[in-house]
């Protein structure tokens, strides 16, 4: 096979995990990383000002030095919008629920970071296994669909 070949079957199946398959858990995993940045108050200044889509929004430059994180209004109306988001995406009586589930996606220094209590052991359990349950369900249905392979590819190359 030849590397131009490999390069196009390797990218056909990042397209399929991302655009088909993962396109939600992606989604979902680069808006959580996305609300690491509410944490920076510099960040969360500028969020608010602008809006959070503005494409001229800056994302933390950590490198070598440690960024400054801390509870801020601003960062606070951003989970809060964040939170209301979320819960109008999740169907009936669940959607209260949301907010607080979210709340346990964060690790420990960014809840202190947002000034976000840590959700009671019920809710964490609960979405510790949606999440479990998402992931089973996933991989059941990958395989009833087929294989990420494009076609004429093999396992071993």
């Amino acid at each position: 096979m030849t590397p131009p070949t490999a390069l196009r079957q390797a990218e056909e199946i990042y397209r399929r995990m991302a655009f088909d398959t993962f396109a939600q858990d992606l989604k979902m995993g680069l808006n959580l990383g996305f609300c690491r940045t509410f944490a920076v108050p510099e960040i969360a200044r500028v969020l608010t000002a602008t809006g959070p889509d503005d494409p001229a929004h800056p994302g933390p430059r950590q490198g070598d030095r440690r960024v400054d994180v801390s509870v801020t209004p601003e960062a606070d109306a951003l989970w809060a919008a964040t939170r209301d988001l979320l819960a109008g995406r999740v169907p009936g009586v669940l959607g209260p629920l949301a907010g607080s589930a979210a709340d346990s996606l964060l690790d420990e220094e960014l809840r202190r970071a947002l000034g976000v209590g840590r959700p009671a052991m019920p809710v964490r359990a609960a979405t510790h296994t949606a999440l479990r349950l998402r992931a089973a369900t996933g991989r059941v249905r990958r395989r009833i669909r087929g294989s990420h392979r494009p076609a004429g590819m093999s396992m071993v190359q």
